[in-house]
């Protein structure tokens, strides 16, 4: 625990702890995870298993086609009709959000 304070962290501000799964970091006796949930200072956090691996393996299997393709054919509606295109660009004058003042057309490749 003297790691945490010569690296000056804000342990109240912890609220997890992600590792890598070997034994010195997960260990339930003299593991990080295990010796922080042991110290009554430390405030109580997760405690994540490979979440890089786990991030990989969901981009991999998810599939946006059914997001991206109605987006597309909004913008390109948007776009292709005049009387829309100026409409939208009106409106997003009007809200003056610091947004783009167009969309661009999009195609797929």
């Amino acid at each position: 625990m003297a790691a945490f304070a010569k690296a000056n962290l804000p342990i109240p501000k912890l609220t997890a702890i992600a590792t890598d799964g070997a034994p010195a970091m997960i260990g339930s006796v003299n593991g990080l995870v295990g010796l922080c949930k042991a110290d009554q200072t430390f405030p109580d956090f997760w405690n994540f298993h490979c979440i890089i691996h786990r991030e990989q393996l969901v981009s991999k299997s998810l599939n946006l086609d059914n997001v991206v393709k109605p987006v597309m054919e909004i913008v390109n509606y948007i776009r292709t009709h005049a009387l829309n295109h100026r409409q939208f660009r009106n409106l997003i004058a009007e809200l003056d959000q610091g947004l783009p003042g167009d969309l661009p057309l999009h195609c797929t490749v």
